[in-house]
């Protein structure tokens, strides 16, 4: 059993997680939010969405990306404040390992950063 559901595209992978992020972290009572990710386009489109309330034209082109997107957008709305940012793929590794570890051990969640070096 895969973590999320399987996608067409990494992005999606990518907006699927995020969405998913939003949904668990809320429901852990978090009201100030920051999510930051290495996925250019992803979080292009989401600068855009925040800037202008809706994806500007051909911004993208997979429908179900922007379904992705606009779900995070209106997730994001349930918070007190919430951010994200695009960060380099080197400064990411510890999301990436948490990522490796769940899908080597077939885990829905990943409970500890702790353990990741």
């Amino acid at each position: 059993m895969a973590s999320i559901p399987p996608t067409s595209t990494p992005e999606e992978a990518e907006a699927e997680a995020l969405r998913s992020a939003l949904f668990q972290v809320g429901r852990l009572g978090y009201t100030n939010v920051l999510f930051c990710g290495d996925a250019s386009n992803l979080y292009h489109n989401i600068a855009a969405l925040e800037s202008n309330e809706s994806l500007p034209k051909g911004t993208t082109t997979n429908n179900d990306l922007a379904s992705y997107i606009q779900d995070i957008k209106n997730l994001a709305k349930t918070y007190i404040s919430s951010q994200f940012c695009k960060i380099p793929r080197t400064l990411n590794n510890v999301a990436d390992k948490l990522a490796k570890i769940a899908r080597s051990k077939k885990m829905t969640y990943v409970i500890s950063w702790t353990d990741v070096s």
